[in-house]
């Protein structure tokens, strides 16, 4: 059976995720999630759900991917790829996430930088205050 999972962070993106549960069991989750460490900590925030635990990992490392090489949601899910022929072989510990494993990531939206939210200053002459 499939379902849908939508995964949000306060501030640091979104995304879908689509489970095909005859395909990802709970025994590949347990296998993603204990690949790691601190599984153990990551199942207890959770509620010991080791569904959620590997989705909000999963949050982490497509947003990591997304902006190390500024990816729309093609090159997020081919990062994941180990057959991909787009300068990664695939990400350690995680499966592919094209659907052809049981987990698919369906829509992704991450953080965005743009110039125009950044600012520079001259600190030349701060002086910090010391207690």
């Amino acid at each position: 059976m499939k379902k849908t999972y939508e995964v949000e962070h306060e501030w640091a993106g979104s995304m879908k995720v689509e489970i095909d549960t005859d395909v990802m069991t709970e025994a590949e989750l347990d296998e993603i999630n204990n690949f790691w460490g601190n599984a153990d900590y990551r199942l207890a925030m959770q509620e010991d759900n080791v569904l959620h635990a590997v989705l909000v990992m999963l949050l982490f490392e497509a947003t990591c991917v997304q902006l190390e090489g500024n990816l729309n949601l093609h090159g997020v899910v081919e990062a994941f790829n180990y057959d991909a022929n787009c300068g990664r072989r695939g990400i350690e510990g995680w499966p592919k996430m094209d659907g052809t494993q049981g987990i698919q990531i369906v829509h992704f939206e991450g953080m965005v930088f743009e110039e125009s939210d950044v600012t520079v200053k001259d600190i030349t002459n701060y002086q910090e205050v010391t207690a």
